[in-house]
């Protein structure tokens, strides 16, 4: 016996139904072209995977008691000029006020005025929690300062006279120079988290870690280029360190695009094979011309690879707005993430605790 439903049941067909206007598929629509940003011959590469770890889930309750108990990692990742120095030494600006003694390892940028300078409605002030500030920007200048010196090159303008352009038949030599250096730096800045100023890591939310110097939070200013770095380095950084991505708009890409050509400054633009680059013929194709079609594809890709690798984003107009101060650009942070209190109990907010 055959019961209906039962496999192999015999079943009659379902009846037909005119194809009405109401029953034919939508016409789909053509797709609108790309903005001018993402126009160019290479296409844009995936990002590698991040990694989930302790940061990812994070709650507003969290964030504060990580905070509070000298345990917060950050990291600061973006385009240049989207404000990771300026935000990054205010909080170790703030961090002083508390007179807390925070150290850094790289150069400081004076912040001038009050550390905490707004006065956000209904946000409550950051409170001023020692920070050790880590520049890998800076770290990467003293260590090519010898060879700048020795070329008679000197700051910014020096080092990207020194790095040169696509165009220059010297550029790929001094891109895998300055990526090494920048790949040794930041993997040891992340790997240097569980010591020295950033007692209290390898304890709890709670802050006791068995440390005797005081609990510091760390702020880790990155290069632009840090999408760039290894996998190893890149799930490194986003399992020791709550990634917070300065988005830069649409508007801002273009007024980065005419500021390089300006006044050309040093830009790591990813591998030679398989990068934007791929494909350009300067025998077949005017540099200048060359450069112009793939700066803004370059600066998209970055965006898009600064996304897959941050926990949260905050709108770079945010980080670079001078009438918002410190408290407003944490409330900005906070905001990004779900309301809730601690949901990791006794938990180390970092790769070295138990």
């Amino acid at each position: 016996m055959t019961f209906i439903g039962a496999p192999g049941a015999l079943r009659s067909p379902p009846p037909t139904t005119p194809l009405t206007a109401r029953h034919r598929p939508r016409r789909q629509r053509c797709p609108p072209p790309p903005p001018p940003f993402l126009r160019c011959s290479a296409p844009i590469p995936p990002a590698a995977p991040k990694a989930v770890g302790i940061w990812d889930h994070l709650t507003r309750g969290d964030l504060d008691r990580a905070l509070a108990a000298g345990t917060l990692r950050i990291a600061l990742v973006g385009m240049s000029n989207c404000g990771k120095s300026h935000r990054s030494s205010q909080l170790l600006a703030t961090g002083r006020a508390a007179g807390g003694g925070p150290a850094e390892r790289g150069l400081v940028v004076p912040v001038g005025g009050k550390a905490n300078g707004d006065a956000t409605p209904g946000v409550p002030p950051l409170p001023a929690a020692p920070f050790t500030r880590v520049c890998v920007d800076d770290l990467i200048e003293v260590e090519l300062e010898r060879e700048l010196s020795a070329a008679g090159l000197t700051g910014i303008e020096g080092l990207a006279t020194w790095m040169g352009m696509p165009t220059d038949d010297h550029f790929w030599a001094a891109q895998e120079t300055y990526l090494a250096l920048e790949e040794g730096i930041t993997s040891s800045a992340i790997a240097s988290l569980g010591a020295g100023g950033g007692g209290g890591v390898g304890g709890g939310l709670g802050g006791g870690g068995g440390a005797a110097a005081p609990p510091a939070n760390v702020v880790l200013d990155t290069t632009g280029s840090v999408v760039y770095l290894s996998t190893a380095t890149r799930t490194a950084l986003t399992t020791a360190c709550f990634v917070v991505h300065l988005v830069a708009s649409d508007d801002m890409l273009a007024e980065m695009t005419e500021g390089y050509f300006a006044t050309p400054k040093p830009v790591v633009w990813g591998p030679r094979e398989g990068g934007v680059w791929d494909g350009v013929r300067l025998g077949e194709e005017d540099g200048v011309g060359a450069l112009r079609r793939c700066y803004p594809a370059l600066l998209a890709q970055r965006r898009e690879r600064y996304s897959a690798l941050a926990h949260v984003g905050v709108p770079a107009e945010v980080a670079r707005d001078p009438g918002v101060g410190v408290d407003g650009f944490w409330a900005a942070i906070r905001e990004q993430l779900p309301e809730g209190q601690p949901v990791r109990e006794g938990v180390a907010f970092s790769r070295y605790g138990a």
